[in-house]
């Protein structure tokens, strides 16, 4: 008798073990797909609101650029070298920037001298256009930054 009874046990033991099993495994499959949905779901999310945050972001900058464009001092022929400079820096401190410039017709920085006319971000403020560039390696600093450029504006006047 204990050998029939054994059999059964084992048999009884090995049916619970293979259903609890397949349960088991189904189970985790069916968590996994869930939770990659999930998580998909929420990266596509995520990387809709982070695209709109960069886009207020980037036009924050426009406007700062724009606005930096006109003061009539940066124009001012009155104004030295100097105290525009000043004001570049401070604006560039107040709005988190690494460094301003003001280019002159010519390509020229009035700042430090150096060429920047080969620059996209120039050519379009050179046409009146206020510029925002793709994330790129500056030539002077070395760090992936983003440029920013606006057109001087005479005497502070848009479109002037």
């Amino acid at each position: 008798m204990k050998s029939i009874r054994k059999k059964i046990t084992v048999s009884l033991m090995a049916t619970v073990l293979a259903a609890l099993a397949l349960v088991g495994a189904s189970s985790i499959f069916l968590n996994y797909r869930s939770t990659i949905s999930t998580v998909d779901q929420m990266m596509r999310e995520t990387a809709v609101l982070a695209a709109e945050r960069v886009e207020q972001e980037l036009t924050a900058y426009k406007n700062v650029a724009m606005d930096a464009g006109c003061l009539p001092q940066l124009t001012d022929s009155e104004t030295s070298v100097e105290d525009k400079q000043a004001i570049i820096d401070e604006l560039a401190r107040i709005h988190g920037f690494q460094r301003g410039n003001i280019i002159g017709s010519d390509g020229l920085s009035i700042f430090d001298g150096n060429d920047y006319s080969d620059r996209e971000y120039v050519s379009q403020a050179m046409q009146g256009n206020v510029y925002v560039s793709e994330p790129i390696v500056s030539k002077i600093t070395g760090k992936l930054s983003i440029m920013v450029a606006a057109p001087l504006y005479d005497k502070g006047i848009r479109g002037s």
